[in-house]
């Protein structure tokens, strides 16, 4: 199976390539799930990854706006699929940690927002499945328990433990268990999304680029040189600047990427 970064724009998707060419990312295989995630897992959020990925030529700059996904190749003839959830960034690390994951989902046995969910996905998938079939039965009667009698039912936080202890491991070739990355990143991606839905505020994307915004602060200064001008038009002219301006600093403190930011602090 093969991977690959992508950013969406209404019915457009670009496939990044190159990523193992910039500096500090060599190590990077851009096909492996992993260091995908590892690569935006660097990043604070969205718009600074595509601003850094613009900038370093990856990427057109009219993706500005675009979403980022990682798509699944199955093979030459089959079209991609896109994952689900999107990606994560560097306040997500923590959730790729199977020990974190089984405190997350522990916690999370007595939300009702977080449960309905986690049964509409894993029980209704999983629970005729031999190997975690026990454990979604224990899961599921202890969060009923719990609706009905308001504490859960010894034995409930341990299934949960045991489900993401076997859904987070495969078998290997010489009959060793060993980590599934994509079974991680799945149940990873599931608590980050409900993060995101219910848990963080939402970090609001700017329209334009820096670019963009100080030419069109230069373009109002050149029309205010006009000795012609209505004080009304004046007026107009100064507030759309002031607007702008203000935009401006916005949108630099959302997109400082990762080079900029090294540049300014040395590291």
């Amino acid at each position: 199976m093969k991977y690959g970064l992508v950013v969406y724009l209404k019915n457009e998707c670009y496939k990044i390539e190159g990523i193992s060419k910039i500096p500090g990312f060599e190590y990077i295989n851009e096909s492996k799930l992993k260091d995908i995630v590892e690569f935006t897992n660097e990043f604070e959020h969205e718009q600074e990854l595509i601003c850094y990925l613009i900038d370093e030529g990856l990427l057109p700059k009219k993706f500005f706006k675009g979403s980022l996904g990682i798509n699944f190749y199955k093979g030459k003839n089959n079209p991609p699929k896109t994952l689900q959830y999107g990606v994560s960034f560097k306040e997500d690390k923590k959730f790729f940690d199977t020990i974190f994951l089984k405190y997350y989902f522990r916690e999370k046995l007595t939300n009702p927002t977080f449960m309905k969910a986690f049964i509409d996905k894993y029980y209704t998938y999983l629970r005729e499945t031999p190997i975690f079939r026990e454990e979604m039965g224990h899961i599921r009667y202890g969060y009923e328990f719990y609706l009905r009698n308001n504490y859960l039912p010894e034995g409930t936080e341990q299934s949960m433990a045991t489900f993401i202890e076997i859904y987070c491991r495969k078998k290997s070739k010489d009959g060793y268990y060993k980590a599934d990355f994509t079974r991680i990143r799945d149940l990873a991606m599931f608590a980050i999304n409900y993060e995101r839905t219910y848990e963080r505020e939402m970090i609001e994307r700017p329209n334009n680029t820096v670019e963009d915004l100080e030419l069109m602060i230069d373009h109002y200064y050149t029309l205010m040189r006009n000795d012609m001008l209505s004080e009304e038009e004046m007026e107009a002219y100064t507030d759309a600047i002031n607007n702008l301006e203000q935009e401006l600093e916005y949108t630099k403190a959302v997109t400082l990427n990762r080079s900029k930011k090294n540049e300014t602090t040395g590291n």
